[in-house]
């Protein structure tokens, strides 16, 4: 409704207007803070501190709380446009906890209310961004389509990763269809 009452209603007072664009950057902003805040304000520290493969050598009993912290881990997000080496270190160190996520959630029962309220809070963190620029465009109002094609967002080692957590949870034969209704629906509710 927001991207509707914005373009129908001109009636409110000009201090309250705000566009939508502004409203989704806040929205990103907050989805973002939620999502680390989940994990306990989790830091690039923590994610380099993480073991590799723990889930896949955990015991059955502390595996539902190893994949819950493994995705408050991928909250934390990079500048990909920070070529210092701990930088680098810590997208390398995040794209294998995606991937270790993503073997996980293909292979085992993990399925729960709290991992799903979690799964659905590290991808909005993810993938609910701005959008970068083409560093190749010349002008704002250029079509030409071999600038399209030569365009890659350098976040994409890791987005491709989370959109592939995002299609196995789809795809999932674990998930319980109306415990995902309940948990939509309300997610949905919170966030307008």
């Amino acid at each position: 409704y927001p991207l509707c009452a914005l373009a129908v209603s001109d009636e409110r007072p000009v201090s309250t207007q705000s566009t939508w664009v502004e409203q989704k950057k806040r929205k990103t902003s907050k989805q973002r803070k939620k999502c680390q805040k989940k994990g306990g304000a989790l830091t690039k520290q923590d994610v380099m501190d993480d073991q590799p493969n723990t889930l896949r050598e955990a015991k059955p009993e502390e595996r539902q709380a190893l994949f819950v912290h493994k995705m408050n881990l991928c909250c934390v997000l990079y500048d990909f446009t920070d070529t210092s080496e701990a930088e680098h270190r810590g997208i390398e160190k995040k794209r294998l906890i995606l991937s270790e996520l993503v073997e996980h959630i293909s292979t085992h029962d993990w399925f729960s209310e709290e991992s799903l309220i979690h799964l659905l809070s590290m991808i909005a963190g993810n993938l609910f961004r701005g959008l970068p620029s083409n560093p190749h465009k010349s002008h704002d109002n250029d079509m030409d389509a071999d600038d399209e094609e030569h365009f890659q967002d350098v976040a994409w080692q890791h987005l491709h990763l989370v959109y592939e957590v995002l299609l196995r949870f789809l795809l999932s034969p674990n998930a319980d269809k109306r415990l995902c209704k309940s948990i939509y629906s309300r997610m949905l509710f919170l966030s307008t």
